[in-house]
């Protein structure tokens, strides 16, 4: 009977264990309050930069995936770009829910006051050289403004440039490499664009083995997902996608 009952103990602890290992770090454990309040930039930045490590070898990494558990009645408030920059595998998953009905009720909102993007993939190629492979977004529901875009005249000042973008920013030359990546049942609404990729001052983008699947990209002013760079036939981002411009 006492044999039986350590086994059982021993059972109960191990699933307990395995599904704290099958949800790895959650934004939660650095300080993110996801209260619809606070600002939980940093607290968000700083995980991902434990899942960078050092410039160039990732020594020192502590995290492999990151999870955005949703938040009754609140959601994630980000002011700047969440950066990820010379990352190399790294999971971001949430439970695919919106708080209530409506676009605009995303778990990550947009609240910065300059036109940037939410999620940021760099992948900069100067010195120390930073690429990005194996980044997953899964499961997650993105907002580039705090309610429904206006449907009359222009578009606001601090509207996300984009939910996921993946390259360099106007301005801030670099080459950019960010390979085999996935975005996979994500939500992305009220952004400039959904999913940006390119450089827009003309260096050498690559950006190959790119899924984007299972994915729905609502309401964006501009476009869904805008793509640029060497990526012809090895670029899957149109399966089983539903895209719509909300302008």
């Amino acid at each position: 009977m006492k044999r039986g009952l350590q086994f059982f103990l021993f059972m109960v602890l191990f699933a307990v264990g395995q599904l704290v290992y099958a949800q790895g770090v959650s934004v939660l454990d650095f300080g993110a309050k996801g209260d619809g309040i606070a600002d939980d930039t940093a607290a968000i930045q700083a995980a991902l930069d434990a899942a960078k490590g050092a410039d160039g070898n990732a020594e020192g990494r502590t995290v492999f995936s990151l999870y955005f558990p949703s938040k009754p009645g609140g959601f994630y408030k980000i002011t700047d770009s969440l950066v990820i920059d010379g990352t190399h595998g790294l999971v971001i998953y949430g439970d695919g829910a919106l708080t209530k009905r409506g676009y605009e009720q995303a778990a990550i909102r947009w609240y910065g006051a300059e036109s940037k993007p939410v999620f940021w993939v760099k992948g900069g190629t100067g010195s120390p050289s930073n690429p990005n492979f194996f980044i997953t977004f899964r499961d997650l529901t993105i907002s580039g403004y705090p309610t429904s875009l206006p449907r009359e005249g222009g578009l606001p000042a601090n509207l996300a440039l984009s939910g996921i973008h993946f390259g360099n920013l106007l301005g801030k030359p670099d080459n950019t490499l960010c390979r085999r990546a996935i975005v996979e049942n994500v939500q992305i609404s009220n952004c400039r664009f959904g999913i940006w990729s390119g450089n827009p001052d003309g260096l050498n983008t690559d950006h190959a083995t790119i899924l984007v699947t299972g994915c729905v990209i609502y309401d964006n002013a501009q476009a869904g997902i805008l793509w640029h760079g060497q990526c012809a036939g090895q670029c899957d981002f149109l399966r089983r996608v539903q895209q719509r411009v909300g302008r």
